[in-house]
């Protein structure tokens, strides 16, 4: 009778132990959740701010107010593409591993996604009102699912490449085309007439997919010095 006991003991030690490790997961987890959440809420706000910055310098210098403010401009255009591309792979990686508070991430999608639009539409302003001083490439990728869009993941693979050996000379902005939540997605398809996956938006017309070859010569078609640039020289 007495080892009975002592074996009801140890399993009900062990399930004690195993319920408290569950329990203890699952509260860490959730404080950890939260900590991303309250991070990329910070993060949008700050991506606001810099928008609502910018928009208001654009302005001021499109008013005449303010003397030729386009190199200051710029530097700092290009200091927010810099930071929005950073902040653009963390979010995606934590959107893709998140499992609680699922609805604060994709509200935090929908800000990071209108943040990305607004900064398209700076620097399409910029290239007008700063010619001299904005010689990048502006480019909305709007992707889809393997299924609705096979040769997305050969397209990015060579907007990756060009990206990262023009830097700041090509500014992609990708969207994903199948994000309901925010009804700019189909303005956009709808204006640009994007009614196949990939779309491609270039200089304001939708190319669809483009192989390697052709998006390079379309990029350094569009580039005001691509001698300065060695990738088009090759």
């Amino acid at each position: 009778m007495g080892r009975e006991k002592i074996v009801k003991r140890r399993y009900f030690i062990a399930f004690l132990i195993t319920l408290s490790v569950f329990i203890l997961g699952i509260f860490f987890g959730f404080i950890m959740d939260n900590i991303r959440v309250d991070f990329f809420s910070q993060l949008a706000q700050r991506q606001e701010l810099d928008y609502r910055s910018l928009q208001l310098q654009y302005q001021l210098m499109d008013s005449e107010l303010l003397g030729d403010q386009c190199q200051g401009l710029k530097q700092l255009f290009d200091n927010y593409i810099k930071e929005l591309e950073y902040n653009r792979e963390q979010l995606e990686n934590y959107i893709e591993n998140a499992e609680i508070n699922k609805e604060e991430y994709l509200m935090l999608k929908r800000r990071y996604t209108l943040s990305q639009i607004n900064f398209w539409y700076i620097s399409e302003l910029l290239k007008t009102s700063c010619p001299e001083s904005s010689d990048y490439v502006t480019i909305i990728y709007l992707y889809g699912t393997d299924e609705d869009c096979p040769k997305c993941d050969e397209l990015a693979s060579y907007l990756g490449y060009f990206k990262k050996k023009l830097g700041t000379k090509l500014l992609v902005f990708a969207i994903d085309s199948n994000f309901k939540e925010e009804p700019i997605i189909d303005v956009l398809k709808n204006s640009f007439d994007v009614t196949e996956l990939p779309g491609v938006i270039i200089d304001g017309k939708n190319y669809g997919f483009l192989d390697k070859e052709q998006l390079k010569q379309k990029i350094c078609e569009l580039l005001k010095y691509p001698d300065q640039t060695e990738i088009c020289n090759n």
